[in-house]
């Protein structure tokens, strides 16, 4: 058989040699001119890496709760006795337990459906070589059969002895493994696992009816059976309420009544009967089967059902609930609010809407005392004989719906917040609020009567929530950071949604810099310094009730420049020098390239107008260009513009003065020095006459009336 057409390569590879591999190769070899000639034959063998698996199992037979293990044996070839093998098991085709080093497979507790044709394949880590065993049958014999649960009678009767019965049959192999038994209804256990294979019920109750299944085990196998559905059988139907009339109004006599029906076998058995509005007891058991209320109120509307049950209380059956309103007087009240959502400063008003009882036309022994119309009231301005009799009175709706009641009805409303009373009643049908605020939210509710207080009304609950007014200050800038000169533009925001119209005004550091308006925006043009500052912005509404303050943002405006210092050049100027005045501002970092114009006054007059010099010179100075030099700094658009915080005096002086000042300040101090020394010698001849004079007068004679004087000598 050729394996291979012919081709310039001299070799022949099997990537993965099989046990078919084998036989005996040969080549041929064909030249240009197409002569072929060939080899003598080569047989090759090619041996087994291993055996063909064989699957087996650690028992001859099986029973259901054994733990079975089935092992895939195969033998390595001697030269390979180290290769790594991969073992997988198979049940019907369908596997088990994949690919692995374990050549063993375990089920721990053996079940029926276990059972099968059970093969293992072997292969090596790469799958180039692998082998299947045969099929091994193995069949799992039952322990148990399947239980079936049964019961003594096929009617069970509320009342009778009930027993259920669940019934298996052991494989006479294993006739002694004892087995427990445990018995459900509805999924829920009702006996627990014992040797008895019996559930009883002493009495059977209507509430025994269910799906019962039972359960058998041993310590490693459970089985259940099939369901079993038992009804009990009750002596009498379920009850039905009734009601003597469809329609009961305030004051109507009304009397229910519970019907049943009782089961042919159990007619003479005593019954007691109940009453419930609402699930509560109105009537207590009693031999009545019916319950009467004389004169209906509002608060006898409700859910009605009743309740039979025998004497004994073995069986007890509830009815279907039936409601029964009482027409009112006046319809619930619904509080209602103008407005939704509420805002903090909104104007806030409740409304109490109640319908009115519908008009009534009045009737006497069936003939027409007045027609139809819009009062509840009949009325006989002088009453005779002849008026006498049965009246009765009819209600109607009009074309329009349901008349209201006459406007003369006056009612009375009250307001309430979390139960707390916020407006009395009064004849007000509405609670206002001017400016609403959060302290304002709340469960509202109003109540509603006439003026007697004979019938009251309350409304439904409404949960009103007030949204807190927030504002929030937006600066629409790059940062908070601000070089003067720039621009700030500010937003004041409401982030509460729906809110209503507002009116703004901004503060810096507490002072107003814009007044109230529509605009919510304010911009500062040229920032200056003095701008930085904490902003906050206020909205009211425009009534001016209800304000509110937004949280603050701080801008500070960062400095160009600095205020520039000037300064001249040489420090002493004479007549004929050159001059040169500079205007120094100091530039911050990351702006020292930005482009500067300076201007340069004497006296306040101009001398040199905006450029991008910052120098001023004067090439020969002249007494008349003396005086006080300052200098402006601007940026081009003159957006920023600083004065030097400088004020420098030049004093040009003339040719030749500095000797005769030289020589004026020494004659000066001269005459300084010869009028002190004339003072300090006037001074010594004081004070030696002084003392002459307290000398002398030491000397005179201490006679009280003599007194000398001796009065100091001139020179």
């Amino acid at each position: 058989m050729k394996l291979r057409e012919f081709g310039s390569s001299a070799t022949y590879i099997v990537p993965s040699a099989q046990l078919e591999d084998s036989g005996n190769y040969s080549c041929a070899v064909r030249n240009s001119s197409g002569s072929v000639r060939k080899t003598s034959l080569v047989s090759i063998q090619v041996e087994e890496l291993f055996s063909t698996p064989e699957v087996r199992t650690n028992q001859s037979s099986v029973t259901e709760g054994d733990e079975m293990t089935l092992t895939c044996d195969t033998r390595r070839h001697p030269a390979r006795a180290a290769t790594e093998l991969e073992f997988a098991f198979y049940r019907d085709g369908w596997n088990e337990q994949d690919f692995s080093t374990s050549d063993t497979y375990s089920v721990t507790s053996a079940k029926e459906e276990d059972s099968g044709n059970y093969t293992c394949e072997v292969r090596t880590p790469c799958g180039r070589v692998r082998k299947r065993s045969d099929a091994l049958s193995i069949q799992i014999e039952a322990l148990f059969d399947d239980p079936e649960i049964r019961t003594n009678r096929s009617l069970v009767t509320e009342g009778d002895e009930m027993t259920l019965v669940c019934d298996t049959r052991r494989n006479p192999v294993t006739a002694t493994t004892e087995l427990e038994f445990a018995f459900y209804r509805y999924q829920r256990r009702v006996q627990e696992f014992n040797v008895s294979a019996t559930y009883r019920v002493p009495v059977a109750q209507l509430r025994c009816s269910g799906n019962y299944t039972c359960e058998v085990r041993t310590p490693r196998l459970t089985k259940r059976s099939d369901v079993l559905s038992i009804q009990i059988q009750a002596p009498f139907n379920y009850p039905v309420i009734r009601t003597n009339q469809s329609s009961v109004t305030e004051g109507d006599d009304m009397t229910l009544t519970c019907d049943i029906i009782r089961h042919p076998a159990r007619a003479a058995t005593e019954l007691a009967f109940a009453f419930y509005r609402d699930g509560r007891i109105v009537q207590e058991f009693s031999a009545s089967d019916t319950y009467s209320i004389p004169a209906a109120h509002l608060e006898d509307s409700g859910y009605y059902a009743c309740q039979v049950m025998t004497r004994r209380g073995s069986m007890m059956r509830r009815s279907n609930e039936i409601l029964i309103q009482i027409e009112p007087l006046l319809s619930t009240p619904v509080i209602r609010n103008n407005r939704s959502p509420v805002i903090e400063g909104d104007e806030m008003t409740l409304t109490c809407q109640t319908t009115r009882y519908p008009v009534r036309s009045a009737y006497r022994a069936e003939q027409s005392e007045q027609d139809f119309n819009v009062y509840d009231t009949y009325s006989v301005p002088s009453s005779q004989q002849v008026a006498s009799g049965d009246y009765t009175s009819d209600v109607r709706t009009s074309s329009r719906g349901m008349w209201a009641m006459k406007d003369t009805v006056s009612l009375e409303f009250a307001f309430y917040r979390n139960s707390h009373v916020l407006q009395n009643f009064s004849a007000s049908a509405t609670y206002s609020v001017p400016a609403a605020q959060p302290v304002h939210s709340g469960y509202y509710a109003c109540e509603v009567r006439t003026p007697s207080g004979s019938v009251r009304k309350w409304s439904n609950m409404l949960n009103i929530e007030v949204q807190a007014l927030v504002l929030s200050l937006d600066i629409i800038q790059a940062g908070y950071e601000v070089t003067e000169g720039e621009v700030i533009t500010m937003s004041c925001r409401v982030q509460t949604p729906a809110a209503g119209i507002l009116d703004f005004a901004f503060y810096r550091n507490g002072y107003n810099v814009q007044e109230f308006s529509a605009s919510n925006a304010y911009t500062v043009y040229h920032a200056k310094l003095e701008d930085s500052g904490n902003y906050t912005c206020v909205g009211r509404t425009p009534s001016g009730i209800m304000k509110k303050r937004s949280g603050m943002k701080r801008i500070q405006v960062a400095a160009q420049f600095d205020r520039p210092r000037i300064k001249i050049s040489p420090s002493s100027v004479t007549e004929g020098d050159e001059m040169t005045l500079t205007c120094d501002p100091r530039r911050y970092c990351g702006r020292s390239s930005a482009e500067l114009e300076f201007a340069f006054y004497r006296d306040g007059q101009n001398v040199q107008e905006f450029s991008a010099s910052d120098t001023y010179s004067i090439p020969a100075a002249q007494p008349v260009h003396s005086g006080n030099y300052t200098c402006d700094v601007r940026t081009p658009s003159d957006s920023v513009r600083k004065e030097s915080m400088n004020v420098l005096l030049v004093q040009v002086e003339e040719k030749g003065l500095p000797l005769l000042i030289l020589l004026g300040a020494i004659y000066g101090s001269l005459a300084v020095i010869i009028f002190i020394c004339v003072l300090l010698a006037w001074k010594c001849r004081y004070k030696k006459a002084e003392r002459n004079i307290a000398a002398s007068t030491s000397k005179i004679d201490n006679s009280p009336a003599t007194y000398a004087v001796v009065a100091p000598t001139e020179s």
